[in-house]
């Protein structure tokens, strides 16, 4: 089995001649902006698909925590980032999304070998049902078509109220939570069998210890993709060397043959060879062979 497509990147361009973001930060914070920039970009890089959420409280903490910075400050420099489009505005004002379009072209090189291709900006945001700008356009050109457009997007909420809206979360199993949309995701990056065995292990992890459950169910597609992905390839990569094992000492056992030998041993001759050999053995039983 090949190893598991990775989704996150060692590295990321840092260009010597500093852009207009950097120096805004750096002429408004100083070193604590060149060291927020620097650490936010480190934290995409090792996050999968490099985007991150903080809308909730314990996310935005673990997320301060690694970046090394006060809550506060750190919430101006995003605003800060995102004003000088650094960070993307729909992804953030909507969503409160970490993520960088122009981050996103740079590690371009770093999926080149690889077979999937790096994360775009757009994909982001229909992950998390943003829309274009597109019809807000469009009704400001034409603004006799805004009542047929109020129209017609009530006849869709009223027909839409028997189905769950698209990013409601779905109960897999007993406890784990993900949106349909996760769900084809994850099978998408990786594959159907090891999707379902990591949905089985983090239920059987929340199962174990019932305190343990995320109060939020919106982590869980974060949790399969940072440790439970791995720990699923650690088993399927403990079943493939114990099946070897197996295999190899069913070889050994028989003799390295498809055919048994007959309840003799290896190194041993039958009473009737030693008794040709050698003349009557007193208790009838195999000598055993010696090389010097």
């Amino acid at each position: 089995m090949g190893r598991p497509e990775r989704k996150d990147v060692d590295y990321f361009p840092f260009y010597v001649k500093e852009g207009r973001t950097l120096f805004v930060l750096e002429n408004k914070y100083g070193c604590q902006g060149t060291g927020f920039f620097t650490n936010l970009f480190r934290f995409l890089s090792r996050t999968p698909d490099h985007h991150f959420s903080i809308a909730t409280e314990s996310d935005k903490l673990y997320f301060f925590a690694s970046v090394k910075c006060d809550s506060d400050e750190g919430m101006d420099m995003i605003e800060l980032m995102v004003t000088t489009g650094k960070l993307d505005k729909q992804l953030w004002e909507e969503k409160q999304v970490l993520a960088s379009s122009d981050f996103l072209d740079s590690i371009n090189d770093a999926y080149r070998r690889r077979s999937g291709k790096c994360i775009r900006i757009d994909e982001i945001r229909a992950f998390f049902n943003i829309t274009t700008d597109i019809n807000k356009v469009s009704t400001v050109i034409n603004p006799q078509s805004k009542v047929k457009e109020t129209k017609s997007k009530d006849t869709k909420v009223k027909k839409d109220t028997d189905t769950p809206p698209p990013d409601e979360k779905k109960l897999f199993l007993d406890c784990v939570k993900l949106t349909d949309h996760e769900y084809e995701l994850l099978v998408k990056c990786y594959g159907k069998d090891r999707t379902d065995k990591g949905i089985q292990k983090l239920n059987d992890y929340y199962m174990i210890d019932p305190k343990t459950r995320l109060k939020k169910p919106q982590q869980h597609y974060y949790c399969f993709r940072s440790w439970v992905i791995k720990e699923v390839d650690k088993d399927i990569s403990m079943e493939a060397r114990n099946g070897q094992h197996k295999k190899d000492f069913g070889k050994h056992d028989r003799g390295g043959k498809g055919e048994a030998l007959h309840g003799s041993t290896p190194g041993r001759m039958s009473p009737a060879e030693a008794k040709a050999k050698f003349g009557v053995c007193s208790d009838d039983r195999p000598y055993k062979t010696e090389e010097f």
